[in-house]
């Protein structure tokens, strides 16, 4: 503890028991009892006072007077004494304090750590304020309180109703500084932003306004990676927002926790009162669990989404739609050829009525349809002798037409001798003597029924 020494200093109480509550001390005519001279020392982290007599006067040991909340000049000092002070304490028995100084430099220097330990004390805890604090300051605290939440709404109409956590500091790396060190960074109000979307979930906020500023301090999103985790309660890392709290609070009283968006910055929330800290951290771990549900669910759709694409793509491989795809381009070539054979005919006889041109073209689409069409069925035929060593049905029907039997015997034979002299090499396909010979038969019956 950083100790700062007063020496001579006269304290005396309230004549009469304990002092009312909520008093100018300043304005107000009481009679004081002195009870002792000695040395005051002033923890200057939690403002705790203690004072020990000169000197073992009366047989007084050190005395602790409670914690500093503020210190009034008195209009009036005792004679051959420097400029007094009434302090205020949190100590139940005594909470008002005489004190009298005897060098300047000890009235100046304890002034401004008076007056740091009201701003840091009394202020601080409205929630919390011993009845030594004035009831006008929590009033006037309440009231910035209310004036903060409702700026705060009017900022952010476009989100739900924001979730407004008073009476909070926020705590975080120095700004432009060492990031190792944590300084606080403002006093007010830290804030849980929803979006106005019924359809999906949205992003979720987290915003801190201080109450002498209108913008926010901190804003960052709520997502899957931010963690929220209640302060150990010793100051082992020794951290301002523990050494604070832990100094200026008596035991179990305040909760702060640590907070981090992205996982690297780490912030500070404490909470004066222990029942709107648990409430901004039960809120908070609800929209982290959701977002990170929420981007859960996404990745699974992106992954189903892909998968789809897979399947898709897979089936537009297949033969079917391979055969869709060949008939849908040569439908589409043959559109194309039959349109510029009729600009040819068009070129060719620009005097010729249009109907007449289409209905050539379409006649020539017919002609060259039903050409590929023998074309083609020639080509499987050839492909069939050449494979299966079998007769066209161009021939045979050619030899059907001879009027004589014997023609016939002589056709069908001479197609079956050239298919086997053209095969003799290859072998193992059957013989097609069989099929001379049926016919051969075929002929002689004719022939005697000719000749009966």
């Amino acid at each position: 503890m950083a100790m700062r020494g007063f020496p001579g200093v006269t304290v005396g109480f309230p004549s009469g028991g304990a002092c009312p509550a909520n008093v100018d001390w300043s304005t107000m005519n009481t009679n004081w009892v002195i009870w002792a001279t000695g040395e005051l020392r002033l923890d200057t982290a939690s403002f705790a006072l203690f004072f020990t007599p000169d000197g073992g006067a009366r047989g007084l040991q050190a005395k602790p007077l409670g914690c500093l909340q503020k210190a009034v000049p008195m209009q009036c000092a005792l004679p051959g004494e420097g400029r007094s002070f009434v302090a205020t304490t949190n100590d139940q028995v005594h909470g008002a304090v005489r004190l009298g100084f005897s060098r300047q430099a000890d009235e100046d220097a304890f002034l401004a750590i008076a007056q740091a330990a009201e701003a840091a004390n009394c202020s601080r805890f409205s929630g919390r304020r011993t009845s030594m604090c004035a009831s006008a300051a929590n009033i006037e605290a309440s009231e910035r309180a209310d004036e903060l939440a409702m700026h705060i709404r009017e900022q952010h109409r476009d989100k739900w109703l924001p979730l407004v956590c008073a009476g909070c500091e926020l705590y975080g790396p120095q700004p432009g500084g060492d990031p190792q060190i944590e300084v606080l960074l403002g006093r007010g109000a830290v804030v849980l932003l929803d979006p106005k979307e019924l359809n999906r979930v949205g992003n979720f906020e987290i915003a801190f306004y201080d109450e002498s500023s209108p913008n926010p301090v901190l804003r960052m999103p709520i997502g899957s990676r931010t963690s929220v985790m209640l302060q150990p309660q010793d100051n082992t890392v020794e951290r301002l927002s523990v050494a604070r709290r832990m100094s200026a609070r008596p035991a179990g009283a305040g909760v702060a926790y640590d907070f981090t968006s992205n996982g690297t910055d780490v912030f500070a929330f404490s909470f004066d009162d222990d029942i709107i800290g648990d409430s901004f951290a039960r809120d908070l771990t609800v929209r982290v669990k959701l977002a990170a549900l929420s981007q859960k669910t996404w990745r699974g759709k992106q992954a189903v989404a892909g998968l789809q694409g897979e399947l898709d793509a897979m089936r537009s491989r297949g033969i079917f739609a391979t055969i869709r795809r060949w008939c849908a381009q040569v439908l589409l070539v043959c559109s194309i050829l039959l349109a510029m054979h009729g600009v040819t005919l068009y070129m060719a006889e620009p005097e010729r009525p249009l109907g007449d041109l289409a209905q050539k073209a379409m006649s020539d689409a017919f002609n060259f349809a039903a050409l590929a069409t023998t074309t083609v069925q020639d080509a499987g035929a050839r492909v069939c002798q050449m494979t299966a060593r079998s007769v066209s049905t161009a021939d045979l029907q050619r030899c059907t037409t001879l009027l004589d039997s014997y023609e016939i015997r002589d056709c069908v034979v001479g197609l079956v001798e050239n298919r086997n002299t053209s095969y003799a090499g290859l072998g193992g396909f059957g013989d097609l003597g069989g099929i001379s010979e049926s016919i051969s038969n075929v002929a002689g019956f004719g022939s005697f029924s000719t000749s009966f």
